[in-house]
């Protein structure tokens, strides 16, 4: 396996396009990388960039200390495992595998071997024999996972490799992944969508958002001080709430107000907010800080409004509240706490779960909670 090094990478279409601005990413030999991000972000295009499928405006790619730029797909060793498996439907498993082995002329004996150690390791030796119609799903991508593991790649690509799965096959074949990765200590640069794939798979997550990378970090850094809205509002389940703030200057300092409440501004936070006086800045706090009822003495900002929707998750629900300003709020609440659509409600969050972003959507100040989360 290898070191990834990509300097300054950046892609514009002949129309003028920015696929990709310039941007310098590291996955160290044996890391997992994820990039994440929404459809037309980028993402894809700086896979394909790795991969030699897409010929970079700009920048450089690196692969084990060799500079790959200007090689065809084929001269720098990777391997690619996409949404749609693309197996030959022709050919059995057993053949499917050995297929890159075979182009690259490896021996018959080395072949074989090969075939039988990845088959053993992702558990489809019994399938050795079948054909791609005659498989699931989920048995399917383990052998396009399968055809690229028997290369021993030095960097492993996965473009969106669980998008056409059910969810409980999704979960399944994602554990499997991660297991994967830590009995092979390859390098993988995943590409998903989804921020939970992103989160439970990654050690470092790349953010995307149309061309530009937001974030480069760990998922617990990503949850707990996003470096931008973009960030907050797509990692989460559902993301930060973001509401406009008035900040203005008060005789004992920064006063605000969101959502048509006011917020009392947390002592950590003061300076901060009281050098943006008069910008529009932007509220934070995620849903699962909110909690309903009488605001206890610890409240900080008390929204009121009507509940629009629930959604009912057993353990726990989500409620959807529409505030007199016209604002909607995402809150995570106990299940027992029976609420009904068109119900009036008082919101309150704590002061310690209060995020300010800037003029420029950038994080001004981390919640308090936050403050002991890796930077």
């Amino acid at each position: 396996m290898a070191e990834l090094r990509l300097v300054g990478l950046a892609k514009r279409f002949p129309d003028g396009t920015e696929a990709l601005a310039p941007l310098d990413l590291e996955v160290p030999d044996g890391g997992f990388c994820v990039l994440l991000g929404p459809s037309g972000c980028g993402k894809t295009t700086l896979l394909r960039l790795v991969a030699g499928l897409e010929t970079p405006t700009a920048g450089e790619v690196w692969i084990g200390g060799r500079r790959v730029d200007s090689l065809p797909p084929q001269a720098r060793d990777v391997a690619m495992v996409f949404q749609d498996y693309a197996l030959y439907p022709h050919m059995r498993v057993h053949d499917n595998l050995a297929f890159p082995l075979r182009m690259r002329g490896v021996p018959r004996a080395e072949r074989e071997r090969r075939v039988r150690e990845v088959a053993r390791l992702l558990g489809i030796e019994p399938l050795l024999g079948r054909l791609p119609r005659e498989l699931s799903g989920g048995q399917r991508q383990r052998v396009a996972m399968g055809r690229a593991l028997v290369r021993e790649p030095a960097v492993f690509l996965m473009d969106e490799p669980l998008s056409n799965l059910d969810a409980r096959l999704r979960v399944e074949v994602r554990a499997e992944i991660a297991a994967l990765h830590r009995r092979t200590g390859g390098t993988f640069l995943y590409v998903t969508h989804d921020q939970v794939e992103a989160m439970t798979l990654g050690e470092r997550v790349a953010v995307l958002e149309r061309g530009r990378l937001q974030q480069l970090a760990d998922p617990d850094t990503l949850y707990a001080r996003p470096a931008t809205v973009f960030v907050a509002g797509f990692v989460g389940s559902p993301g930060m709430n973001l509401v406009p703030a008035r900040v203005r200057a008060g005789a004992a300092g920064p006063e605000a107000e969101a959502a048509g409440a006011p917020v009392r501004v947390p002592e950590g936070q003061r300076a901060v907010l009281a050098a943006h006086a008069g910008a529009a800045l932007t509220l934070g706090v995620r849903p699962e800080a909110l909690r309903a009822g009488q605001p206890p003495a610890e409240a900080a900002w008390c929204p009121r409004g009507r509940c629009e929707a629930v959604e009912r998750l057993g353990h726990e629900q989500v409620v959807w509240v529409r505030t007199g300003a016209d604002v909607r709020l995402a809150a995570r609440l106990p299940a027992r706490e029976r609420i009904g659509a068109g119900a009036p409600l008082v919101l309150w969050a704590p002061a310690s779960a209060l995020y300010w972003f800037g003029p420029d959507g950038r994080l001004l100040a981390p919640a308090a909670d936050a403050a002991g989360a890796p930077r």
